[in-house]
């Protein structure tokens, strides 16, 4: 494993999966990135972000939910939903390989940015 400023790069080509190689951030690097993301904070395990928004309506947010669990199933981004009457915690896990947990990535910061 190859390092970069902030980031762990794997190498030798690409994943079991056929993938291209993903760029795992660490923490710091995360915290430092999430200062641009208002409302996102750091799960203490370090593999996960998350934020709360609440609505007036639960209506809306329903809507919320239904738009995170879309974006993120469109980049096959591992997700948590917690959907109240009008509010939504949204987290997003490092993707891993084989179901489990991986570290945060790039991809995970921009959808968090998407999400808002």
């Amino acid at each position: 494993m190859k390092h970069k400023e902030g980031m762990q790069v794997q190498q030798g080509g690409e994943n079991a999966g056929g993938r291209p190689p993903v760029l795992r951030l660490r923490p710091e690097r995360v915290q430092d990135a999430l200062a641009a993301l208002p409302g996102w904070q750091l799960v203490s395990n370090g593999r996960s972000i998350h934020r709360e928004r609440e609505f007036n309506d639960p209506l809306y947010a329903e809507g919320f939910a239904l738009y995170v669990t879309r974006l993120t199933a469109a980049q096959n981004h591992p997700v948590t939903i917690d959907l109240s009457p009008c509010q939504v915690r949204v987290t997003l896990h490092g993707p891993g390989d084989g179901g489990c947990i991986g570290e945060l990535t790039q991809a995970s910061l921009d959808l968090a940015a998407a999400i808002g």
